[in-house]
């Protein structure tokens, strides 16, 4: 499935689920402490070298599954931070490149990935907010030969759709892309990095 399809159902999908509830109970809330569970039950990765290399292998990634806890912490009027720490595991299929005088061959393995994201967040309104900002991030997987170790600093960039429940309790959806290794710690000329499009559900506890 296209990326940009997926991510525009996913953010059509949270603003259909927000404007069928019922808009007199939501509180602003967002300017105490929360806590959030959520998790990615799907996500769409393209994993490999910015450049296009003629005669290189192939990924592909299957069940893909996420998960992270946050806290969000108020700045100041509309603005606050979001930290935490976030897991992902999914299957990676190598594929070699057809080479005549070499067998190809292909290979799956386990990629796991460790983060700690750095959000600044902004609030629209009582249901819409902007996460945007650098995450940090480590390999958790055993080292291939055919893909790079994905430790460095990445980026994320969520637009998420919040509903109270309750004044201590809300529930969101988050449509998100992520790039990780745009800052790489290994060197690489032609280094892989992960593009990612996936989709959070989960819920915040408002702390007094």
């Amino acid at each position: 499935m296209n990326l940009n399809f997926k991510f525009s159902a996913s953010l059509l999908f949270s603003i259909l689920f927000i404007w069928t509830l019922n808009g007199n109970a939501q509180e602003r809330n967002f300017n105490k402490i929360r806590v959030g569970l959520s998790i990615s039950p799907f996500a769409e990765n393209n994993i490999g070298p910015f450049e296009e290399l003629v005669g290189s292998g192939s990924f592909e990634s299957e069940k893909f599954f996420g998960a992270d806890l946050s806290v969000n912490v108020p700045i100041k009027g509309i603005f606050s931070i979001e930290s935490g720490l976030g897991y992902s595991t999914q299957s990676v299929t190598f594929k070699s490149a057809f080479n005549p005088e070499h067998e190809t061959f292909t290979e799956t393995k386990n990629l796991s990935i460790l983060e700690i994201p750095i959000l600044g967040s902004v609030h629209f309104g009582n249901y819409f907010y902007v996460n945007l900002g650098p995450t940090l991030h480590f390999d958790l997987s055993k080292k291939v030969d055919y893909r790079d170790k994905q430790n460095g600093i990445g980026a994320n960039l969520g637009i998420g759709a919040n509903y109270n429940i309750s004044p201590i309790f809300s529930v969101h959806l988050e449509p998100y892309l992520k790039s990780y290794s745009l800052i790489p710690f290994e060197s690489g000329k032609y280094y892989d990095r992960i593009t990612q499009l996936g989709f959070k559900i989960g819920g915040r506890i408002t702390l007094d």
